[in-house]
């Protein structure tokens, strides 16, 4: 690495914000607490770790910034509600948040467990935003469901590549070609 090139890493935790200077001449680091507006936390890192390695602002070339401020915010339970749209290969983040997988809260595949037409192929437990707890809810196989079939929340449709939640408002109805709709109700 010549003197030019010199990268700035920042990782701001529920806790601490951490950062790195690295330079031809070797690495600095500086660890401050996380404050409530995280970009003041940056800044005092940053400025430190500079000037303990000799450095001002404008030489750094590279910063690369890392967070996980939203992924505790969702362990937590902490923040706004929200809801997780996921694509392909992507409906079981929030499983996994805590880094393993029950195998009750496994999914269903084709050539797993499935329900008889219309009946519950097993159980799975999901965060419901409305009691802000994890609760255990049937689970329905897509694949099961036929046109005219309704389901009261809460529960889960899964299918290979998505899952459906309902919380307790809502209903899900099967239409005549085959698509969930969703109604809200009392």
């Amino acid at each position: 690495m010549t003197e030019s090139r010199i990268r700035l890493a920042v990782d701001i935790g529920g806790t601490f914000t951490d950062v790195v200077v690295e330079t031809a001449r070797g690495r600095h680091t500086k660890k401050v607490l996380t404050t409530p507006a995280p970009e003041e936390g940056v800044m005092a890192g940053m400025l430190g770790v500079l000037a303990e390695a000799g450095l001002a602002v404008p030489a750094v070339e590279v910063i690369i910034h890392g967070t996980t401020l939203a992924t505790n915010a969702i362990i937590e339970r902490k923040g706004a509600r929200t809801a997780l749209i996921a694509t392909e290969g992507f409906r079981d983040t929030l499983d996994i948040a805590d880094e393993g997988r029950s195998a009750s809260a496994a999914s269903p595949t084709r050539g797993g467990a499935a329900g008889a037409r219309g009946r519950p192929a097993g159980r799975r437990p999901v965060f419901d935003p409305e009691s802000v707890r994890a609760v255990e809810v049937p689970l329905y196989w897509r694949p099961d469901l036929a046109p005219g079939d309704t389901l009261d929340g809460p529960a889960v449709i899964a299918e290979d590549e998505t899952s459906t939640f309902l919380t307790a408002r809502f209903r899900a109805t099967i239409n005549a070609i085959g698509c969930i709709v969703l109604e809200r109700h009392a």
